[in-house]
């Protein structure tokens, strides 16, 4: 193959892989080439979990106005709020988000997935602590 040439082969088995194990993103690199595949995924159908949220990161009074908007995981993972542990936080209490800014990145299978708002707003309130073990449809930030 030479280097100008698209691995097609390869894309197929990633995009094959990436729906057979439900990731999101697969990442591969070699001398000759860098392959990111990524599944688009909708965060606002994910059902909600029965499940304690975690401490605030922020220490925000608790917001109990109606009409906030959640930004839910969309899988098993542990929780990022920036994109190493020196880094700045991708969010924090006061900002305001567009619909596809990162707001965290969730580790799973030790796949590394940013993860995009799908809705925007002012964060008002971070639900969970980084390094924190997260479920499926745990709410991760609200939004108003």
């Amino acid at each position: 193959m030479s280097k100008n040439e698209l691995p097609i082969d390869k894309i197929n088995k990633l995009a094959e892989i990436l729906k057979q194990q439900d990731l999101t993103e697969i990442e591969i690199e070699s001398e000759d080439f860098k392959i990111k595949v990524r599944k688009e995924v909708s965060y606002s159908n994910f059902a909600p979990v029965n499940a304690e949220p975690a401490a605030t990161v922020a220490a925000a009074p608790v917001v109990k106005e109606k009409k906030l908007k959640e930004i839910k995981s969309p899988m098993v993972g542990t929780f990022y709020s920036a994109a190493s542990p020196d880094a700045q936080p991708f969010i924090k209490v006061g900002d305001t988000v567009k619909k596809g800014d990162t707001v965290c990145i969730v580790e799973a299978m030790k796949l590394m997935n940013e993860l995009p708002s799908e809705i925007d707003g002012e964060v008002v309130e971070i639900c969970v602590s980084n390094g924190e073990a997260i479920s499926f449809g745990q709410v991760i930030a609200k939004l108003k």
